[in-house]
């Protein structure tokens, strides 16, 4: 991600060229078929909205990520766009509603803006690394104030400890504990 944005030549030329691309997406009155901007139904376009993290603006992630769910994942027969390829389009529901999102193959996973008050995931025992356990793990999720009205995280704390970049990693996710957003 910070090599994309270095070929804008500057943050705030990103963040602008990143709002324009979501905001003209807006015009567009099909939810079912590619349009030259953001489309949610298209896998490569799916991040973008988490792109505005490494920019520095977080509030633009929160903002967009509710948009995005809000008026292109609906319970209308074209409320899923595109193709849910082996779960795809699902996924990203599932993750952006809990208020995190994986970046692949990385193991850093971005702040969101969560849809539920509470959320507990409990993980199963893992078997593969240097490391194996057998103990279940749960991650709670405690979204103070969660509501339609209320996107914006001002403040994340996991275990106790406050998160001052809106990224927390898998390491830290799969050892289990409470992230609490504000």
């Amino acid at each position: 991600p910070i090599g994309l944005m270095r070929l804008f030549g500057s943050t705030d030329y990103f963040v602008n060229q990143l709002e324009i691309f979501f905001n003209r997406s807006l015009s567009d009155p099909y939810n079912i078929l590619p349009n030259p901007y953001y489309w949610a139904g298209n896998e490569p376009d799916i991040y973008s909205v988490y792109m505005f993290n490494w920019a520095g603006r977080p509030d633009l992630t929160q903002y967009w990520s509710r948009k995005v769910l809000e008026q292109r994942f609906t319970t209308e027969p074209s409320g899923l766009p595109g193709n849910d390829d082996y779960g795809t389009m699902s996924a990203w529901v599932v993750w952006t509603s809990i208020g995190l999102y994986p970046l692949a193959g990385n193991g850093t996973y971005m702040i969101g803006s969560p849809l539920y008050p509470n959320v507990t995931i409990s993980m199963q025992p893992t078997l593969t690394g240097s490391k194996s356990s057998k103990v279940t793990t749960k991650l709670q999720i405690i979204a103070h104030d969660a509501s339609p009205s209320t996107p914006y995280v001002q403040n994340a704390i996991f275990n106790g400890v406050s998160l001052i970049k809106p990224f927390i990693t898998y390491d830290q996710l799969s050892a289990g504990g409470v992230l609490e957003m504000w």
